[in-house]
């Protein structure tokens, strides 16, 4: 099994690979023995984390953030349902197109407009990425869906700016809390996936599955922090360039 390498992660990423791989965990393991005993430590400090990364005060951020939020939420109804309608269009090759956009959707989540800011951003932010990959966008573009993921990419990063301006200021000052949450969430998880690791090699079965479900979410989430690490070391590149 790969490794998770939360250092590169941000805060709202640990927390929501986390919660995905818990859950693989619980659905596919949890009469285990040793998961049984771990998983309960792992949920304190996930819940922790959730507080601290949504924790604002100001009723007038609060307002503005569940506007913006409000916003983005109509644009990913607006692009899954749309997606979701062509999945039955009488014509085969639009249907095949809105159907590989629909499966994509449903494992990262139907209703992830419903869930928290700090999961929701992660997840939104992990479909745009999925839907600007082959054959995904080739997809998008086929039934003419392409404006729809622009606007939500808009409505996204609108609320992103947001929440990092009026919030970080909470954030940080939540800072040793947090840390202190990421770093028991290491220990704990990490020990679950090498036992889930080992019992794969001895045993195989549900062990060995899981581990595979596990590796496609850490692979996704690690691809998600280097392309971001890689755009920003671009970004900082280009402003060291002297003008032409």
């Amino acid at each position: 099994m790969k490794e998770f390498y939360d250092s590169i992660l941000t805060s709202n990423e640990v927390h929501t690979s986390v919660i995905r791989i818990a859950d693989l965990i619980s659905e596919n393991i949890k009469d285990d023995p040793f998961i049984g005993k771990v998983m309960p430590l792992l949920k304190p400090p996930i819940a922790d984390l959730s507080k601290a990364l949504g924790r604002t005060t100001d009723p007038t951020m609060v307002k503005l953030l569940s506007k913006k939020d409000g916003v983005r939420d109509s644009r990913y109804v607006a692009l899954r349902d749309f997606c979701k309608a062509y999945s039955s269009d009488v014509d085969a090759a639009l249907a095949e197109a809105g159907n590989t956009l629909v499966t994509i959707f449903r494992e990262l989540g139907w209703s992830m407009h419903r869930q928290g800011y700090a999961v929701e951003s992660s997840l939104l932010q992990a479909l745009i990425n999925r839907l600007e990959t082959t054959p995904a966008s080739t997809a998008l573009a086929a039934i003419g869906g392409a404006s729809r993921l622009t606007d939500l990419k808009t409505a996204q990063s609108d609320f992103e700016t947001t929440f990092k301006q009026k919030v970080d200021v909470k954030t940080r000052e939540e800072y040793p809390k947090i840390r202190n949450c990421r770093i028991l969430i290491s220990r704990y998880l990490g020990g679950m996936m090498s036992y889930i690791d080992l019992m794969a090699e001895i045993n195989g079965g549900t062990f060995s599955s899981t581990a595979t479900k596990i590796d496609e979410v850490v692979t996704e989430f690690e691809t998600m922090a280097r392309t971001r690490r890689t755009k920003k070391t671009s970004a900082e590149n280009k402003d060291k360039q002297p003008p032409a």
